[in-house]
């Protein structure tokens, strides 16, 4: 069992620049926390990279995730790494996928977002898509879709779909 106490330590201050899109973009990962959230990524069978937990919810994760060994962290380190105000107490790192090109999509059916500035929009039309089957989610022009307040607002449901980030010409 692991325990990270300083939020001076590396790992925590990798973890930080994940709350930017241009740390997003250069480590290829993305932050998404809550149980209910990290529940849907584990039923869409997405496990995290590195799983950090406040050590009231080491069990859950556990649970959660039969895989992980959770990182126990201190309440003040989890605000730290946590993009939320008041953090949930379990915080995942997960990859970010590369995308399939849009013309090798065979999906017949999916949603096309374009020009969604909001993230909370694009949360909760990724959940309304997953909700309604669909398997494709294509942004075009549009808010960073791994950004946190995207993933707290999908509900986890981004990771039951595929996403396609591109330009008008693609």
């Amino acid at each position: 069992m692991k325990t990270i106490h300083s939020v001076h330590n590396e790992s925590i201050k990798k973890i930080t620049t994940l709350q930017t899109s241009k740390g997003r973009l250069l480590l290829k990962q993305y932050i998404a926390e809550g149980l209910r959230t990290l529940e849907r990524f584990a039923a869409a069978g997405k496990n995290p990279i590195e799983l950090y937990v406040i050590e009231a919810l080491y069990t859950d994760a556990r649970i959660i995730f039969k895989t992980s060994n959770p990182i126990i962290v201190p309440e003040h380190v989890m605000k730290k790494i946590s993009p939320s105000i008041t953090p949930p107490g379990i915080l995942g790192i997960f990859t970010i996928e590369e995308p399939i090109a849009p013309i090798q999509c065979t999906q017949s059916s999916g949603l096309v977002l374009a020009n969604i500035t909001d993230p909370g929009n694009m949360g909760t039309l990724i959940r309304s898509a997953a909700a309604c089957g669909y398997k494709t989610v294509i942004i075009i022009d549009g808010v960073d879709p791994y950004s946190p307040k995207v993933i707290q607002s999908s509900a986890g449901s981004i990771a039951h779909v595929h996403l396609i980030e591109c330009s008008w010409n693609e």
